[in-house]
């Protein structure tokens, strides 16, 4: 009997002390002025403002949001102001002490461990020269604060250009170094330091002359080599500017496709079977590396020439091949999709990504797929080439009859 009145009594006080709760949330409001002054203020972005959104003072509440509405025409025409298109209005019901002066900003604050939003006015003093007006009757254009993305965009440009500045002055030091800038400046001061001391040495300096005047002579000489030599120097130029002509004559017959030379390196399909030879010289290669000398006999390679065979097969129509090749394109869009998609969510460095085993698996399909269809395209390359290459043995002789 004593546990049930225990109980009752237990139940009768959660029950009271439900209903004082539910009481205060019902019934007690805080304090937020008389509101009687409208003010009318204009807004680029309102993200979680809504109608009841308190309207501060200072810090202090004094209002509320009573009505946004949206500015269609800035909307259509990108009407802009100070750089944003503002395309919200807002009508905010406050306290009919409140007054607003030019000076002051009105912008939108976040507070609380719960980020909670509202409209903040702060009040400033006038700049130097600047009259003081009231506008708490005209339409106010609200301080558009930068968000934590923007400064951090901004902050990622900085650093790009500090790290841009930084690469630029380490290649400049590199490039200093490379062509021996240091050892030539050292090299000049120690030219200057023995001219220095060689100005101090009267009888030197006169030697040095008498062997200028000795020089000067033996050049008047030799002028007539010198003129003999720019002759020859002349020939050699205009013997050089005609090969330069021939060979440009050369490299045009080639380009327009003339001779046997000409029509072979400037045949279309002359990239096309190259890249056949190679990539039939590859696949062999690879079959001997994993099979051995006698690779024909193995049943792994047999069942992958199986495989190969069935690809070519696939790809024997132009509908084939168009379907075919979709679908391979639809897996790489998929697979690329995916590896974006990753790199968005983890917007990690390439160091950090190789501990991401998400991203090593979606990363290796997309290699797999670009691997398959680049194998699909050489072993259909190789089939029309082998064709090519077939007509002529194919095609019936003269004393043949036509079937």
């Amino acid at each position: 009997m004593a546990d049930q009145a225990k109980n009752l009594l237990i139940g009768i006080f959660v029950i009271v002390a439900f209903t004082i709760v539910i009481l205060m949330l019902l019934f007690l409001h805080p304090s937020v002025g008389d509101e009687g002054k409208r003010l009318r203020v204009r807004f680029s972005d309102i993200d979680k403002i809504s109608i009841g959104t308190r309207v501060n003072f200072g810090g202090k509440p004094v209002g509320e949001v009573t009505k946004i509405r949206e500015l269609q025409d800035a909307i259509d025409r990108r009407i802009g102001r100070n750089g944003y298109v503002y395309i919200y209005e807002l009508e905010l019901s406050v306290d009919s002490a409140v007054n607003v002066f030019n000076t002051d900003e009105i912008s939108l604050r976040t507070s609380g461990l719960l980020g909670e939003r509202s409209v903040a006015i702060t009040p400033l003093p006038p700049k130097e020269g600047q009259k003081l007006e009231n506008v708490s009757d005209q339409v106010i254009y609200a301080f558009e604060s930068g968000s934590v993305e923007d400064a951090i965009k901004e902050l990622k440009g900085v650093a790009g250009k500090l790290d841009l500045a930084l690469d630029s002055i380490s290649q400049a030091f590199k490039t200093m170094d490379a062509e021996n800038v240091w050892k030539n400046l050292g090299n000049s001061m120690q030219s200057f330091s023995n001219m220095a001391a060689a100005l101090s040495k009267p009888d030197l300096i006169l030697e040095t002359l008498n062997n200028l005047h000795d020089v000067s002579e033996k050049f008047g000489e030799s002028w007539e080599k010198v003129d003999h030599l720019l002759d020859n120097l002349a020939s050699a130029a205009s013997n050089t500017k005609s090969m330069t002509k021939a060979g440009k004559e050369i490299l045009a017959s080639l380009e327009e496709g003339k001779g046997s030379l000409g029509a072979l390196l400037m045949k279309d399909d002359l990239n096309l079977k190259i890249s056949s030879l190679l990539s039939k010289g590859e696949i062999l290669m690879n079959d001997i590396n994993h099979y051995g000398v006698l690779f024909h006999l193995d049943k792994q390679w047999q069942r992958l020439r199986a495989r190969r065979l069935n690809l070519l097969q696939k790809l024997s129509s132009p509908e084939e091949f168009r379907n075919f090749f979709n679908d391979e394109m639809d897996k790489i869009s998929t697979s690329l999709s995916r590896v974006s998609m990753i790199l968005e969510e983890t917007s990690n460095s390439p160091p950090r990504l190789m501990e991401n085993a998400h991203y090593k698996k979606v990363f290796a399909e997309l290699l797999k797929r670009m691997e398959s269809t680049e194998e699909a395209l050489k072993m259909y390359n190789q089939q029309v080439m082998g064709y090519d290459a077939q007509k002529p043995e194919l095609a019936p002789t003269r004393g043949e009859a036509r079937p």
